[in-house]
């Protein structure tokens, strides 16, 4: 992590943050993209990379989609969970002992 990304005025983690949180206070990529119907669907999903600090070697990074999802890196059934209603907030998940590792 570089010392810019700590520091600097940004909008969360890749710009994700609301609008609302966001210290630029500027419309989200992702929400500019679903209000004006450039993506096929308003979907994001992410694949992350899992390791640990005694793993040798280390495949790097993960895969983050935008309208939609990639099914190459999943199998089964997707659980959407709808944005809440009212003010966003940070993003928020409710976790549950469903999870498979």
């Amino acid at each position: 992590m570089t010392t810019g990304l700590v520091d600097a005025p940004v909008s969360g983690l890749m710009g994700l943050a609301f609008q609302s949180l966001a210290s630029t206070e500027a419309v989200p990529f992702w929400q500019a993209l679903i209000e004006s119907n450039q993506l096929s669907a308003p979907e994001m999903s992410f694949w992350l990379t899992r390791s640990s600090s005694s793993t040798q070697n280390l495949e790097p990074g993960g895969v983050f989609t935008l309208g939609g999802t990639n099914s190459s890196l999943f199998t089964g059934e997707i659980e959407f969970i709808n944005m809440p209603a009212g003010q966003p907030s940070f993003w928020l998940l409710p976790l549950t002992s469903e999870c498979s590792v």
